[in-house]
């Protein structure tokens, strides 16, 4: 059985925020602006750009 500590708990928390914040600031300034970042995030943003394909799918494929 998996045990979590308090520090592992904790990294969790500290993972799952900082994807929020990062996908809230895509979201809030990129997306509207129509700027495109480097890497999987920016080809996510292009192909909602050009093609209308939803950004999470795009990114998860």
């Amino acid at each position: 059985m998996l045990k979590l500590n308090k520090s592992t708990v904790i990294d969790i928390f500290m993972i799952a925020l900082g994807c929020a914040i990062y996908g809230l600031s895509l979201e809030i300034i990129s997306v509207p602006n129509k700027l495109a970042d480097g890497g999987i995030s920016g080809i996510s943003l292009i192909l909602r750009h050009f093609c209308n394909i939803n950004m999470g799918l795009s990114t998860l494929v």
